[in-house]
């Protein structure tokens, strides 16, 4: 079971154990599913037992969103130790994001941050247009689509992630 969670969800067997401490989604898949329930995911995009509408679509939504927003920051966390403050510029730019502002959509989301990121002001040595930069092409590379659209729709939240 360890290996198909660790594929449905991209990440290392290493990181494995270190999400099982921290993130209960690991739990979530270990208590509730079996490993052919994984198994069929990974192969099909679906599980047929739970095909009928036992499980609410709001439901699955919400641990779709808890993932990319974990993802995310994991990835953040992975490759911010550089000599820019890349969390300091990201938390800006969300700050004053409304999560019910709905001009977000999944193909926008990525843009639009970018370009929030850009309007931030270069109030210090930290927000100069050259590690703005850095930070969008960041965003570029290694965010998906789902990833920046959940930390727009729920900016508090991913926040809270990088404290």
């Amino acid at each position: 079971m360890k290996d198909k969670i660790c594929k449905l969800l991209g990440i290392s067997t290493a990181s494995y154990y270190r999400w099982k401490e921290e993130r209960p989604i690991i739990n979530l898949l270990e208590k509730y599913f079996k490993d052919d329930d994984l198994k069929e995911f990974l192969e099909t995009g679906k599980i047929s037992k739970l095909e009928s509408k036992t499980l609410d679509d709001h439901f699955k939504q919400l641990i779709l969103e808890d993932h990319m927003l974990h993802n995310a920051a994991h990835k953040l966390h992975l490759l911010s130790s550089g000599s820019f403050k890349m969390i300091d510029i990201l938390k800006d730019a969300l700050s004053d994001i409304d999560p019910d502002d709905n001009t977000f959509t999944l193909d926008n989301a990525k843009q639009r941050l970018i370009d929030r990121i850009f309007a931030i002001e270069k109030n210090s040595i930290f927000k100069t247009n050259a590690k703005k930069e850095g930070v969008a092409s960041w965003i570029e590379k290694y965010l998906s689509k789902a990833e920046v659209f959940a930390m727009v729709k729920s900016p508090t939240a991913f926040i809270k992630l990088l404290k």
